[in-house]
């Protein structure tokens, strides 16, 4: 199955409080509430534009394909592209773990790599 993984996203970019940064874009409060909680069932293409301006990414970026036993693919279909690790779990241990040194180092490559 298809889901819109707001969660995900969040988390890659450092969002601690998903349902106020849903708010302080304009969005009203049900519907921020279920964009934090990837809880959407359905929207526009004109939302899933908005959210790919705001969090920098493509429509791709936004989703994740999880197999369905009752329904499965062929492991070539192009859907198994969208299967999502835990990289955003990942990627905060290891900030966690570096020393602040090291950090300021990453920090700055990683600015480097932005003005490309």
């Amino acid at each position: 199955m298809l889901f819109l993984n707001l969660q995900r996203l969040t988390k890659l970019k450092g969002i601690n409080r998903p349902f106020s940064y849903f708010m302080s874009l304009g969005y009203p409060r049900g519907l921020a509430s279920k964009m934090a909680q990837s809880q959407m069932q359905t929207f526009s293409v004109k939302r899933l534009e908005e959210l790919c301006i705001h969090f920098n990414c493509t429509p791709n970026d936004l989703f994740e394909f999880r197999p369905d036993s009752k329904n499965p693919l062929p492991e070539t279909h192009p859907l198994h592209a969208l299967k999502r690790d835990d990289t955003a779990e990942e990627v905060i241990n290891l900030l966690h773990d570096l020393p602040v040194e090291k950090i300021r180092a990453l920090a700055a490559l990683l600015k480097n790599e932005n003005t490309k």
